[in-house]
């Protein structure tokens, strides 16, 4: 029985300390901790998303020199039987002058059908930014 079910009352209504009291009871909501990489060829990353696919675990962020940088574009790794894969870029940002612009807050989306989504903003600042969205071929 879930010790939340079991105190009989509305969860809303009880003081924060019952209820990490009843949650430290439960199994732990975490079914595994690791790292994705440890090791990149970008000194930052952000804004991490991640989604379960027929084929296992994708995480996604944003990564470069420093947030808002030109160079900062949206990394992808997949989590098959032998651990993560090395990361991948995957979007970068061109702007209307054809130089780089970054790439921004990445989210994962896999519908029941169809192939696997990334949503992304480009722009050169999160407020003057356009979204957009890439499918993947493989999912």
């Amino acid at each position: 029985m879930d010790p939340l079910d079991a105190a009989g009352e509305d969860v809303m209504m009880m003081p924060t300390a019952v209820i990490l009291a009843l949650l430290a009871q439960s199994p732990s909501p975490l079914v595994q901790v690791e790292f994705v990489y440890e090791r990149a060829p970008f000194p930052e990353a952000h804004a991490s998303t991640i989604v379960e696919t027929p084929d296992g675990l994708v995480a996604a962020w944003f990564g470069g020199t420093a947030e808002g940088r030109p160079d900062v574009g949206i990394w992808v790794s997949r989590r098959g039987s032998s651990g993560w894969s090395e990361p991948v870029d995957v979007a970068r940002g061109v702007g209307r002058n054809g130089h780089p612009v970054p790439a921004w807050n990445p989210v994962l989306f896999q519908p029941g059908r169809g192939p696997l989504l990334l949503f992304y903003k480009v722009g050169p600042s999160r407020r003057h930014a356009s979204s957009t969205v890439g499918r993947s071929g493989g999912d």
